[in-house]
């Protein structure tokens, strides 16, 4: 009984903090949903190290088992103690100054917080089944499945019932304590099960698994972890990267390795055969179409990734070894998910203009499919050949016609750019002479369109018209100083909102991402919103809270706006809204001057965040919605300010031109950098 708490608890712990470290990485990296599939492949090498370390192991004499396991536990403990004396919390590292490699920079952070108690807790699994099987257990794979139970009960707790209620430092030490119980009982039990000889096999060598089932185990675990971090990738580029769409992703991931491995008699390929073209189905519609809401695209994507997922597991299951080989097989699973995730979160941004893995990974379950459907067709338990039949062309037809609506949206693209902050499309759309325009797509959403009529290449579109709220607070902002403005906007786009500034203004654009700042500097000739404004611009690079922060302490005069425009895709970088991020807003801005935040999201009721903190910092505001107008798109933005007068005037222009006027009501408890959580605000 202890055996199987032991590893409940640990594959439970492992997963908590996987989504744990990953929050804390977030703000630190830029928040996009590349940090996550970064941590993911740092957590999957660090898997493999946990494996290969359980292997090694196993093949060692009693003694040496006991204490060298015994050695890492305590060495692992003595990291978290160590934690708790020095840093805000076990897990929670202070911030620390950045200006290298991203990717260098979060592997430095997730290995000194988090390096060697994952690859305590990794080892647990195979190490147990090991020890299991030597104890007589025929089936120690089944423990696997019991590990990822627990971990499937973390990835549903974590969103759900832990972050909601629990702050960040609150986490890492309710963690530490939970980590030190599991090391301990871990460690009585490598004291007494390493003891335990092998078990007599009448003096038959063991064969070695042969190379090809090595490689087999290896391609088809990669491709199931490629499956993994494209699906999170996709799914996160329209939505806020966070623990809620981490844990979706991974928690589907996990079932697809429960099923097959606890439950072998629910084994059916053509099940998940078919599952896989409903999710394909449901996502070429998808490719191109703005209009769907959060759960259509959430069903297409958990289905499509559930479908290829039991497939490629089963293929796991049924490839399996005897028990003397799981060691091997643990460490070629491991190794197979090391590289699948290299192929996400760093082959894909380096060599790749889309998310073209994704479509690789469809691809690759398609023809896998096939050659099933082709040379075991008596497994699939069809009737009757014309359904086998069926399912085959059914499958070939929608992997085709994903293929196809990707390619389609490529070649309609002027340029594509990928990097660690995602994938941006230039897109050239063509309705006569009026209609002429060009559009910045970041995923599905647009971050910027740009008339390309004579005469119309400076009129103000998309979130950003004359008549939306930010159009009217400038325009009674300008008023009100008779002066020029001094204005900073967070969230460069492509400098769309610089037509609202004019001859002797003064406005500083802060961007993290540097595909961005080329473009709307004008690389490509696409884009020339910033060449033609009379302002005085200039661009700084960099995540936009951490620069605001160095600006402010180098002593930067307070401006009379300040605008929080900072979406990525539809995705809101979570650090951007908090007490702290506004207090730093507020601290920029003189004593009448005006925050605007942009709040217009499909999925979350961002007001909801934004009300309770600009109550905590004594702001009036007044949230603004406008309706959609020529090329202007409908557009919520909250204005806050002390200038009573201000917000009088724009909440009489609101009432005489009918556009929608709110407050918050109903607020959730206001997001700190140590306490936010999705669930308040989902739609």
């Amino acid at each position: 009984m202890l055996l199987r708490l032991v590893v409940f608890l640990g594959a439970s712990l492992l997963f908590c903090v996987e989504l744990m470290v990953g929050k804390v990485a977030m703000p630190r990296f830029g928040g996009s949903p590349a940090v996550w599939t970064t941590s993911l492949f740092f957590f999957q090498l660090a898997l493999l190290g946990g494996y290969a370390w359980a292997q090694r192991l196993a093949a060692a004499p009693a003694e040496v088992q006991r204490r060298r396991h015994l050695g890492l536990l305590g060495l692992a403990a003595v990291s978290v103690c160590v934690q708790a004396v020095l840093w805000p919390a076990p897990l929670v590292p202070p911030p620390a100054a950045s200006g290298g490699s991203l990717v260098r920079e979060m592997a430095l952070l997730l290995l000194t917080s988090v390096g060697l108690p994952f690859l305590a807790l990794s080892a647990t699994a195979p190490l147990v089944q090991v020890w299991a099987a030597r104890g007589g257990d025929t089936a120690p794979w089944r423990l696997y499945a019991l590990s990822n139970a627990g971990a499937l009960a973390a990835l549903l707790a974590y969103p759900l019932v832990i972050e909601p209620r629990l702050g960040l430092r609150a986490q890492g030490w309710a963690w530490a304590g939970l980590f030190l119980v599991d090391a301990a009982a871990l460690g009585w039990l490598a004291w007494q099960k390493a003891a335990s000889p092998p078990p007599p096999r009448d003096g038959v060598p063991v064969p070695g698994p042969g190379s090809w089932n090595v490689l087999a185990w290896m391609a088809l675990a990669a491709l199931g972890t490629v499956l993994l971090g494209a699906t999170t990738n996709v799914l996160c580029q329209d939505v806020s990267a966070g623990p809620l769409l981490w844990a979706l992703p991974l928690g589907v991931y996990l079932v697809s390795f429960i099923l097959p491995f606890e439950y072998p008699r629910w084994d059916r390929p053509a099940v998940a055969l078919v599952l896989f073209v409903l999710g394909i189905a449901l996502g070429v519609p998808m490719v191109e179409d703005t209009g769907f809401g959060l759960w259509p695209i959430i069903a297409a994507h958990v289905a499509l990734q559930l479908g290829g997922s039991l497939f490629v597991h089963g293929e796991l299951y049924r490839r399996r070894p005897v028990p003397e080989q799981l060691g091997g097989y643990y460490l070629a699973l491991s190794a197979g998910g090391a590289l699948g995730s290299l192929a996400v979160s760093i082959g894909g941004p380096l060599l790749l203009d889309d998310h073209w893995e994704f479509l690789a990974a469809v691809g690759a379950v398609a023809v896998l499919g096939l050659l099933r459907l082709a040379r075991r067709p008596d497994e699939l338990r069809s009737p009757r050949f014309a359904a086998q039949l069926t399912l085959a062309l059914t499958l070939l037809l929608a992997a085709l016609l994903l293929g196809g609506a990707w390619s389609a949206r490529r070649q309609k693209s002027q340029a594509q750019l990928r990097n660690f902050f995602g994938v941006l499309r230039v897109v050239e759309q063509d309705k006569g002479a009026a209609g002429h325009r060009l559009e910045l797509v970041h995923g599905n959403i647009i971050h910027g369109l740009q008339l390309k009529a004579p005469g119309r290449e400076v009129e103000a579109t998309t979130y950003y018209g004359r008549d939306s709220g930010l159009g009217e607070a400038i325009a009674q902002l300008r008023g009100r100083a008779g002066r020029p403005l001094d204005a900073l906007v967070l969230g460069l786009g492509v400098g769309t909102s610089a037509v609202h500034f004019g001859e002797g203004d003064a406005v500083t654009f802060y961007e993290i991402d540097p595909n961005v700042l080329r473009l709307a500097r004008g690389t490509g000739g696409w884009f020339d919103f910033l060449a033609r404004s009379k302002a005085r611009t200039m661009l700084r690079e960099g995540d936009a809270r951490a620069v605001l922060e160095r600006d402010l302490a180098a002593g930067m005069a307070p401006k009379d706006l300040v605008v929080v425009d900072v979406f990525s895709g539809d995705a809101l970088p979570v650090h951007l809204f908090t007490r702290e991020a506004l207090a730093l807003y507020a601290r920029a801005l003189k004593p009448d001057g005006v925050l605007a935040l942009h709040l217009s999201n499909r999925h979350l009721d961002l007001d909801r965040v934004a009300f309770p903190l600009v109550g905590e910092l004594q702001l009036p505001a007044v949230m603004v919605r406008s309706p959609a107008k020529d090329w202007g798109f409908t557009a919520w933005w909250m204005i806050a300010s002390r200038d009573a007068v201000l917000l009088e005037k724009l909440s009489k222009r609101a009432e005489r031109d009918g556009w929608t006027l709110s407050r918050g009501t109903d607020l959730p408890r206001p997001w700190t950098d140590d306490h936010s959580s999705l669930v308040d605000v989902w739609r």
